[in-house]
C-alpha cells in the first residue's frame, strides 16, 4: 500500500469518526418519548407513543379561552414522560365566572380527572394540574377537593384569596361554602408558583400573598418571580409580552416540580 493510498483511507475513517460522534450527539438531544396525539371526549391528549403507564397533567386555560401554546406545553410534556391533557372548560356554561358557573367549571376539572383514571396509560394517583390566569384560580380551587391532583402549578393567577378574586365569584352567605379556600387550604397538595414582576394584570403580589398564605398553613409551596416580564410571558401569540427565555425556564421548573410530585406518587 503506498502513501497516498494509506493517507486516503486515514482521512475516510476521521470522518467516519466525525460523523459518528456528531449522530450520536444529536441523538441524545432527541427526547426518550415521542408525543402521540389523542382527541379523547375531554379535550386533546399529547402522550409518550411508547407502551406505558404514566403520570397525567391537565392543562387549564385563562379568561380569553383556548390558545394554541397549551398544546406545544402539553406537547413539551408528554416527550418527559407525561400524559397532557387540554381541556377546554368553557364548553359548557360560557366564559362568566359567577359562583354557580364557577362550580361548574370545578365539576369540569373533576369530572377530567375521573376521566384520566379509566385510561389504562395514566396512573390514576399521580395527577396534575397547571394552570394559566383565570384557569390558575381554577386549579387551586378544583384541586382542593380532589384528593388524587398530586401537585399544582398556577401561572401568574390572582390570589384565590385575596380580593382581586372573591367579590367576582362569592358573596357572604357563600363564603361557608366547602369551595371557599380557607376551609380547604389543608387538604392541597404541592403548590409551584410563577409570576412576573410586571404583571399590569394581575399584580405579583397576587401570588406573594398566596404564597405566604401557603406556608403560614404549613403546605409544601415554590414561587418564581420573573424580573421584568408581564402578564403571559410565555405566551407567544402575545407578541409584546412573551419572552422566549422565561417561557424556557418556567416550563424547565414545571417539569422539574412534576417529577419531583408526581413521579413520586406513582411509585406508591
Amino acid at each position: 500500500m503506498n502513501f497516498l493510498e494509506l493517507y486516503r483511507k486515514t482521512i475516510l475513517r476521521l470522518i467516519f469518526m466525525v460523523c459518528a460522534v456528531v449522530l450520536l450527539h444529536e441523538a441524545a438531544l432527541v427526547p426518550d418519548c415521542f408525543a402521540e396525539k389523542i382527541e379523547t371526549p375531554q379535550g386533546t391528549m399529547y402522550k409518550p407513543d411508547a407502551q406505558g403507564v404514566y403520570p397525567a397533567v391537565v392543562l387549564l386555560h385563562g379568561v380569553a379561552g383556548l390558545n394554541p401554546v397549551l398544546y406545544e406545553i402539553a406537547q413539551s410534556l408528554s416527550e418527559n414522560g407525561y400524559a397532557a391533557l387540554v381541556i377546554n372548560y368553557y364548553t359548557k356554561g360560557g366564559r362568566s365566572p359567577e359562583f354557580a358557573r364557577w362550580r361548574l367549571f370545578q365539576s369540569i376539572v373533576g369530572d377530567t380527572v375521573t376521566y384520566l383514571q379509566t385510561l389504562p396509560y395514566v396512573k390514576k394517583h399521580s395527577i396534575c394540574i397547571v394552570g394559566y390566569s383565570q384557569g390558575a384560580i381554577l386549579a387551586v380551587t378544583s384541586a382542593a377537593g380532589i384528593p388524587d391532583v398530586k401537585a399544582v402549578v398556577a401561572f401568574y393567577g390572582p390570589n384565590p384569596q385575596g380580593n382581586w378574586f372573591l367579590p367576582q365569584v362569592y358573596n357572604k352567605k357563600e363564603n361557608e361554602s366547602p369551595y371557599y379556600l380557607n376551609k380547604s387550604i389543608k387538604n392541597l397538595p404541592p403548590i409551584q408558583l410563577h409570576h412576573g414582576n410586571q404583571d399590569s394584570v394581575a399584580a405579583v403580589t397576587e401570588s406573594e400573598e398566596f404564597y405566604k398564605l401557603l406556608k403560614a398553613n404549613g403546605k409544601i409551596a415554590e414561587i418564581f418571580i420573573y424580573e421584568g416580564q408581564q402578564h403571559a410571558f410565555n405566551y407567544p401569540s402575545y407578541a409584546m409580552w412573551f419572552n422566549a427565555a422565561a417561557a424556557k425556564l418556567s416550563l424547565e421548573r414545571t417539569i422539574n416540580f412534576f417529577n419531583k410530585y408526581l413521579m413520586q406518587a406513582g411509585k406508591k
